[in-house]
């Protein structure tokens, strides 16, 4: 009976460390996306993170929001919305999106909101009746967060074209932040998955 549960137990982190792998190289993979792969659509959802991020404003928003600015001014999109509900700083995370997208040029007119979500299968289904006229779609995120953002959409945005768009990497410069957030990611893929939102 040990002898099985140890098997078990063995063949459960293989498993876990093969995910992680995959999250850690998909990350790179996707953080190196060049905008023009991007066939012209009608919105990108850019999905929100908490706010502020030991102190200082979080690297991976400022990333999405820039991944966002950057469809738009190449005319890849028409609107933007802004995914994100209250952190547990007390900050917006759509707010606080709206605000660096319009320093860096866009147009409020552009911009819609959604800011009741806190988690990304809340992210998407919050979103789902704003887009509910749109036939193609853009995810934005960060590269690690982008195929659990799709898996989710696969199933709450059926009918619709999507493509996603990361951010450029987030916290390569900061090993260890690095290695939390792929670790934090896997779980999260698991625990999704377990709960059922991808199919």
């Amino acid at each position: 009976m040990l002898r099985k549960i140890l098997w078990i137990g063995t063949g459960l982190v293989i498993l876990w460390l093969l995910l992680f792998g995959w999250v850690w190289g998909n990350n790179f993979y996707r953080s190196r996306q060049p905008v023009e792969s991007i066939a012209p659509a009608d919105t990108a959802v850019i999905l929100g993170i908490s706010v502020h991020d030991e102190g200082r404003q979080n690297p991976c928003l400022i990333s999405r929001v820039e991944a966002g600015v950057e469809l738009w001014k190449a005319g890849k999109v028409k609107k933007l919305i802004m995914s994100g509900g209250m952190n547990h700083d007390g900050y917006v995370g759509a707010q606080s999106m709206m605000q660096t997208a319009e320093k860096m040029g866009i147009p409020r007119e552009v911009i819609e909101l959604e800011d009741h979500s806190e988690t990304t299968h809340q992210n998407i289904l919050y979103t789902a009746p704003m887009i509910e006229q749109d036939k193609s779609v853009v995810i934005v995120s960060s590269a690690y967060h982008i195929p659990r953002a799709r898996w989710i959409a696969g199933k709450l945005w059926r009918r619709k074209n999507i493509q996603t768009f990361a951010g450029k990497m987030c916290f390569e410069n900061q090993f260890p932040r690095h290695i939390e957030e792929l670790v934090r990611e896997t779980g999260a893929i698991v625990k999704n998955g377990l709960l059922g939102y991808y199919w």
